[in-house]
């Protein structure tokens, strides 16, 4: 019989991540409270005349509708919609 058995295998450690300071939390928050949203009510208008109906509005394009809602554009932009008026 040879004696060439391996050594048990050293479980490795895991390293646990560094908690994040006050200082690189707070930039983060910063950064995200400064991002802009693409939606205007012009924008929001425009999308809402490619479709029929205030449902299709916010089937086809959920995140202009919902901006709409936050606000309070859905009149203007379903009046704009409801004359008739389509982008080709």
């Amino acid at each position: 019989m040879s004696d060439n058995k391996e050594a048990p295998k050293e479980k490795k450690e895991k390293k646990k991540p560094e908690a994040a300071s006050e200082e690189s939390v707070v930039h983060v928050h910063q950064a995200r409270a400064k991002k802009k949203s693409i939606w205007t009510l012009e924008r929001c208008q425009k999308f809402a005349r490619r479709f029929k109906s205030e449902a299709d509005w916010a089937a086809g394009s959920p995140s202009s509708y919902k901006s709409a809602q936050a606000h309070g554009w859905v009149a203007m932009c379903v009046k704009g919609a409801q004359s008739g008026r389509k982008i080709s």
